[in-house]
């Protein structure tokens, strides 16, 4: 056996200052914090026994120098060579006698296995304890010599995104997942990349060999560090020894502390619906954040001094916008600064304090402005004339063929009606498929039986359309002066809504619904007209959420289901999303084949005739009543308006408070017309209602000749009303 610690002097040095043998040639002095360690100082003996330390408190004294070059000089030091396989008779028995779920396989790109992890657990404490084969034939428990290997490697092949974990299990966690071995709310995230580990320790990522993931071809590194502050702290180390573009996953108080992606997610982070769980939590978008390291240093000619410059995978990575003056990241544009904020956030990663004048130095491109367009992918668009930053970012969510009876399942059993389904249908499609159409009427589900499935429905769409292209504002939110919640937004749900008797919602949505530009409202900040893409879904339990209008065209109500699925039903269907439904809607999205044109109007169904007669007053309605009597005759039949407003009053037994706009308003609706000019009826004048057969029989009259006409056919509603219950 060759250890540091079978050569006296060098022991002696070595148990002086406190140090530790770590591979053949390599010392540590080390401080323990919290589950932490930090390298306090490295030292290395060459070949030849010299002695080289990276603090100068740990100088071995000249005699020792002299005694250890003495002792060392002479050895022949066996090298590090692959490990041929795991089932190696000679291999030590703590790895023999280790289960498979405690032993690392530290191989590289070609699958050779450079070193062995054993992961050990005693009274509550991890360790684990590095294996490495020499060319003597002898396995020792150390490291061998140089930077350490990345764990994963072997699964680099072609891919240029490598997520990087905090130590070799949850790199392979990760990788199962990726792989679709194990189920995980972040897997489709996860999938199509390579995820490595460096054992390196948190405190001391430095020690790893980084330049492996540049040498082939990686060129986008997401970091995910351990939930806690020393994890936290590697994450600029890290990113300094790469060259590529770097983000990284920075978990939130809503997980544990110490947590990572091997942990299973909090419970709090789920809904249960029967036995099955479904995820609520934070989005990998939302917890994904900009680390690339922004600069290096050159030297300056003829001077000591050292001059930050970008690097060059980070010029391009934060755009200027003139007219906001504000910095937009590239690689996810919700990240929005200002200069002062941009250098603060981007200390940590650069060599300079200011950071955003360097970015300003590296030219781009001019960026005038900022804008929201789903109709274009690219991240720089023309609007207006001018160039923008484009922050409409499309669905985490990728399609993926597959069967989508599960969905139509759904959706049947929502919508019973078979042609206000297939509406339903087309309006979600639509919507998923065609981000650059703007569906100008929305959807409102309303079923006074909880649990339907309404609230479901709506979340699906959020999902299909990135729940960062979605909010969920409440009824008072919308009444609201401020309007941020409609920025940037291509689905707004609206849950619960209920105006009882008022048509305040009804007025305050219509704009919102249709218009092509709305006015953005902020808090502390100037209005502004922006672009508006987003579509509406409101859901309700009772039945007279909100007052609609004859001519409405806004709003498509459906007659949504009053029996609830089963738990098993739900269950299976929610497991079918969450194991790739989601992925595979989108696909029937994409292949529908048929959509709502830009500007499509509402079609009419039962339900909505239902709550516009329940929106009318009770004048409104005998009103409107009386119209479809008039026009269900085939004789003309021409009535006073005056006459019109008496008979409402005995009918309804109380005085007329609607005004002569409404009532006629909701009759014209109905069919009928009215008269431009008044005739003299018992001694007043009045205009005349007439149905369609009237009108037919005085076209092409004039004026006055058709109004002495229609006044022949005169009839009192009562005579109408009479005829037309017979």
């Amino acid at each position: 056996m060759i250890s540091l610690n079978d050569f006296s002097t060098v022991k002696k040095y070595l148990d002086r200052i406190g140090a530790e043998p770590r591979s053949i040639r390599k010392a540590v002095v080390r401080e323990e914090i919290g589950k932490y360690w930090l390298d306090v100082c490295i030292i290395n003996f060459s070949k030849t026994g010299d002695v080289t330390v990276s603090d100068e408190r740990f100088i071995p004294t000249e005699i020792e120098l002299q005694v250890i070059k003495e002792e060392l000089s002479s050895v022949k030091w066996p090298e590090a060579v692959f490990i041929k396989d795991l089932n190696d008779a000679n291999l030590p028995a703590m790895v023999k006698g280790a289960v498979p779920e405690d032993i690392f396989a530290f191989r590289d790109v070609n699958n050779n296995i450079t070193m062995l992890q054993v992961r050990k657990e005693r009274k509550g404490e991890r360790s684990y304890i590095p294996v490495t084969l020499f060319d003597d034939g002898e396995y020792r428990f150390c490291e061998p010599d140089g930077s350490l290997p990345l764990f994963g490697l072997e699964n680099l092949k072609n891919n240029t995104t490598v997520f990087v974990h905090e130590g070799a299990k949850a790199a392979r966690h990760a990788q199962e997942i990726a792989n679709g071995s194990v189920s995980h709310p972040w897997s489709q995230e996860l999938a199509h990349a390579c995820h490595v580990g460096f054992c390196g320790g948190a405190l001391s990522p430095e020690r790893t060999d980084w330049k492996i993931l540049k040498k082939h071809g990686v060129t986008r590194v997401i970091i995910v560090p351990d939930n806690d502050l020393v994890g936290l702290s590697a994450v600029p180390k890290i990113s300094r020894q790469l060259d590529c573009v770097t983000m990284m996953i920075q978990f939130t108080d809503d997980w544990p502390k110490s947590a990572d992606l091997y942990d299973p997610f909090p419970e709090k982070l789920f809904r249960k619906i029967g036995d099955l769980k479904y995820y609520i939590g934070p989005s990998f978008q939302q917890c994904l954040h900009p680390a690339t390291y922004m600069t290096h240093l050159i030297p300056i000619p003829d001077s000591k001094k050292m001059l930050p410059v970008l690097r060059h995978h980070a010029v391009g990575q934060w755009l200027y916008v003139e007219e906001s003056e504000l910095f937009v990241n590239v690689e996810n544009p919700e990240i929005i600064r200002k200069a002062d904020s941009l250098d603060a956030m981007l200390r940590p990663f650069s060599d300079t304090k200011k950071t955003s004048e360097l970015i300003l130095k590296s030219f781009t491109g001019r960026v005038t402005n900022l804008a929201y367009d789903p109709r274009s992918n690219g991240r720089k668009v023309m609007i207006d004339g001018n160039t923008a930053i484009n922050l409409y970012q499309p669905s985490d969510i990728k399609p993926q063929s597959g069967d989508p009876q599960p969905w139509l399942d759904f959706v049947s059993n929502l919508v019973p009606d078979e042609d206000e389904k297939k509406n339903v249908l087309k309006w979600t499609a639509t919507l998923i498929a065609k981000p650059e159409r703007h569906i100008q009427f929305a959807l409102l589900m309303i079923s006074e039986q909880t649990g339907t499935g309404k609230s479901a429905f709506a979340r699906i769409l959020a999902r299909c359309v990135g729940m960062h292209n979605t909010s969920f504002p409440s009824e008072k939110q919308i009444l609201d002066t401020f309007t941020g919640w409609i920025a940037r937004k291509r689905l707004v749900v609206i849950n619960e809504v209920y105006s009882g008797s008022n048509w305040k919602m009804a007025n305050a949505i219509k704009s919102y619904i249709t218009d092509e530009d709305i006015a953005l409202r902020m808090m502390f900040k100037e209005a502004i007209t922006i672009k508006n893409f987003a579509h509406f879904v409101a859901n309700s339990n009772s039945p007279a959420a909100i007052k609609i209008d004859e001519k409405d065209r806004r709003w498509y109500i459906p007659t949504i289901t009053e029996e609830r699925w089963s738990d098993e039903k739900f269950n299976e269907f929610f497991q079918w999303l969450e194991s790739g439904g989601y992925s595979i809607i989108i696909d029937w999205a994409n292949r529908y084949g048929e959509y709502f044109n830009h500007g499509s109007k509402a079609p009419m169904t039962e339900r909505k005739k239902d709550m516009i007669a329940d929106s009318r007053s009770k004048e409104q309605n005998e009103a409107v009543g009386l119209a479809n009597l008039m026009n269900e005759s085939e004789e003309p039949i021409s009535i006073g308006y005056r006459d019109i407003k008496i008979w409402l009053e005995l009918m309804c037994n109380r005085a007329l408070y609607d005004s002569d706009v409404e009532i006629k308003r909701s009759m014209r609706d109905a069919g009928v017309f009215f008269s431009k000019g008044r005739v003299s009826l018992d001694g007043r004048m009045q205009a005349l209602c007439m149905n369609a057969a009237m009108t037919e029989k005085i076209i092409g009259k004039g004026a006055d000749e058709g109004l002495t006409i229609a006044k022949s056919y005169r009839k009192m509603p009562s005579e109408v009303n009479d005829e037309g219950n017979m």
